[in-house]
């Protein structure tokens, strides 16, 4: 029987809930960088979701490792920004800029099947193999706007996560609590998708986690009091805490819709209520890093469990 990465092998399991604190888009621009690391050093984030394909990258991954002790996951991105591989590698993909077209286009190419899903292999393994490069040992996959829980690609990101070692795929399925998370209309439209890459993923024997936590896309004040509220109601397992701190600067403005709202998110993350909500929870931060050496002291790497 596969486990979820909710029980934690050779440890009696309380009930207590996990968190993984993981903030996405570092390497979307300094800006963001900057952000995320703040948002280490003053406040809960202990993860960083890594975009490789944007031309700074190199210095992205220089800021990482300042960072100090930040574990990092590969974000694969396929709605936004130029491809790693050559564009004739992968022109299934592109849209006449020759970068991605954004979540609608992706979507619409899939849905009348223009997408060729050995052009997603190439670009998905180039991206991987690129941070391997750089540096990076990474400890999860996930992927900007949630695209890895598609059919398609479910099966395609476990493969991916065996054949390079990577411990963790994120599950993107949100918790309902104090309807935190992105809005209704995406939490509704993940569910399916979620439920059918649990079980691929469980078939693959790749841990994930239970389930997610957004911020709610209101002021400081509300975001903040959402937060803990769910924080409160959190059931047993894992849960990851997904999370977009940053500052705002040119760069991101040329290439993210969402600005503004990454400094209401900074501001959540380090404000001391929201580490007096962990603590009367009796909630225990994590990392997937964390997990995975668990998972190897127990005997068991695949992420099963004896029956």
């Amino acid at each position: 029987m596969t486990a979820s990465a909710g029980e934690r092998p050779g440890r009696r399991n309380n009930g207590a809930p996990r968190v993984v604190v993981t903030a996405d888009d570092f390497g979307l621009s300094s800006g963001v960088n900057e952000g995320i690391v703040v948002a280490s050093r003053r406040g809960i984030v202990r993860n960083a979701a890594l975009l490789v394909n944007f031309p700074d990258v190199a210095a992205s991954v220089a800021c990482l490792r300042d960072a100090g002790d930040l574990d990092v996951g590969i974000h694969l991105n396929l709605t936004g920004g130029p491809p790693v591989s050559r564009r004739d590698q992968v022109p299934s993909l592109l849209g006449k800029d020759g970068g991605f077209p954004g979540l609608r286009g992706f979507l619409a190419r899939a849905a009348l099947g223009r997408i060729r899903w050995g052009e997603v292999r190439r670009e998905c393994e180039a991206q991987i193999e690129l941070g391997n490069r750089l540096g990076c040992h990474f400890s999860s996959i996930s992927s900007h706007q949630h695209v890895h829980m598609l059919p398609p690609l479910a099966g395609l990101t476990a493969m991916l996560a065996r054949s390079y070692g990577i411990p963790v795929v994120r599950l993107s399925r949100y918790h309902a609590a104090g309807g935190v998370g992105p809005r209704r209309f995406k939490r509704w439209a993940l569910f399916p998708c979620a439920l059918a890459a649990r079980g691929i993923l469980r078939r693959q024997g790749v841990l994930h986690n239970d389930y997610l936590l957004g911020l709610l896309p209101a002021s400081a004040e509300r975001a903040l009091a959402g937060l803990c509220a769910a924080i409160q109601g959190l059931p047993g397992g894992l849960c990851e805490l997904v999370c977009h701190p940053g500052h705002v600067d040119s760069t991101l403005r040329q290439r993210d819709g969402y600005t503004a709202g990454r400094i209401v998110e900074l501001d959540v993350l380090t404000a001391p209520q929201l580490c007096a909500a962990l603590r009367t929870a009796g909630v225990e931060l994590t990392t997937y890093r964390d997990l995975a050496a668990d998972r190897r002291i127990a005997g068991r790497p695949d992420g099963t469990r004896e029956r």
